[in-house]
């Protein structure tokens, strides 16, 4: 069973081909000619907006579950969570007495994917890590064709090169072209399905049982 995060991915691209679907090379019938680039830089952008919201979605959704898995033992959680918990003892003990540890990781998760503003490779591997407990999350993703390393570099890629040309320049890649944009959503879907499936296995060795 996918997460409920792949559901909102999935909506989220039906806009995307929405969009795309205005493209004078799509194939719809009535389709002007004219200038696609401003339709391909919109489809790029929505695109890894539509992958940043399922990883954290995902990682809010896994940690909910691991919650639940660890029970009363707050030892169980990541090491980063652990130090933030000892660090908030510290300043008042009773914050983090009976179930208030419960409320300082979470309110720690909810923080740091927050101040997620890039989902690309590291960042994604940094927010798993310290939400999660799980290292170096992406080279454990991978499918047919595709081995951890290329998936690695290409949502490198898509996330700081091309969205980041686009955002930060206001301008097209030279690359970018309809089918090429074909890939690159492609290339994402099947990264959120990877992604779902690792994730779950991860929690589930780590844990116990699986988040979805």
């Amino acid at each position: 069973m996918p997460s409920l995060a792949t559901t909102t991915y999935n909506k989220l691209l039906q806009d995307v081909e929405t969009l795309v679907g205005l493209h004078s090379g799509s194939g719809a019938p009535g389709r002007p000619s004219g200038n696609n680039e401003p339709l391909l830089r919109a489809a790029v952008v929505l695109l890894v907006t539509a992958w940043e919201n399922y990883i954290e979605q995902a990682v809010e959704e896994a940690f909910d579950h691991v919650l639940i898995q660890v029970g009363g033992q707050p030892q169980l959680l990541s090491d980063h969570l652990q130090k933030v918990i000892q660090k908030e003892a510290q300043k008042s003990a009773w914050s983090v007495t009976g179930d208030g540890w419960r409320s300082v990781a979470l309110a720690e998760v909810k923080s740091l994917v927050n101040d997620l503003n890039n989902a690309a490779s590291g960042q994604v591997d940094a927010l798993i890590a310290k939400a999660l407990g799980i290292a170096t999350f992406i080279d454990g993703v991978s499918w047919q064709s595709k081995s951890a390393s290329s998936v690695r570099a290409d949502l490198r890629s898509l996330v700081n090169e091309v969205r980041g040309e686009i955002v930060h320049k206001g301008t097209t890649p030279s690359a970018l072209n309809l089918a090429g944009f074909s890939e690159w959503k492609n290339f994402v879907t099947k990264l959120v399905a990877r992604t779902d499936a690792v994730l779950a296995t991860g929690v589930a060795s780590t844990y116990g049982a699986p988040p979805w």
